[in-house]
């Protein structure tokens, strides 16, 4: 897996034939849905030079059987496909505050309790820039996180889908 996202990283790179705009900073909104559940997540980027971004994010998620509190973080490069379009890549990584209750979760028969877990994996995705066409100091992104989570009752590969919106400055 490492050496497809590696590849994968490599391939989008690639691609890049004019620079991307990075932002000093954004803020915003990322509402997700995967394997793990459904959660609305508070992110922050901060741009590290022309092509390079840091992203942190504190998360909730919630399905039938457990709640969690999370922070993300990931590193994106970023390469435009063209105006006002872009794509980013990167590694990424959570840590997950779990509470849980009595039921069957992955198909392991779980009691009341609470964990903390984290999770390695990427960060993938294409984003609009409304202020290069429409002078609007706001991006809008769709991503996935495919993810190795680690933690004692839900340990193994989630994916997770996910729509931001985000103010530039």
């Amino acid at each position: 897996m490492k050496k497809s996202i590696l590849l994968l990283a490599i391939f989008f790179i690639g691609l890049t034939s004019v620079k991307a705009q990075v932002y000093p900073s954004t803020v915003g909104l990322r509402g997700s849905v995967g394997n793990y559940g459904i959660g609305p997540e508070l992110s922050y980027q901060h741009g590290l030079g022309d092509l390079n971004r840091a992203e942190v994010g504190l998360a909730l998620g919630t399905d039938n059987n457990f709640n969690r509190f999370g922070v993300t973080g990931a590193f994106h490069w970023v390469g435009e496909v063209q105006s006002g379009f872009s794509w980013f890549a990167g590694p990424g990584a959570q840590v997950w505050l779990y509470s849980f209750n009595t039921g069957i979760n992955r198909h392991q028969l779980v009691s009341n309790g609470s964990a903390v877990g984290g999770a390695v994996g990427a960060h993938i995705g294409v984003e609009y820039d409304f202020d290069e066409e429409l002078g609007l100091p706001f991006t809008a992104s769709v991503d996935s996180r495919p993810m190795f989570n680690f933690v004692k009752y839900y340990s193994g590969f989630e994916f997770a889908v996910g729509i931001s919106i985000r103010y530039t400055f």
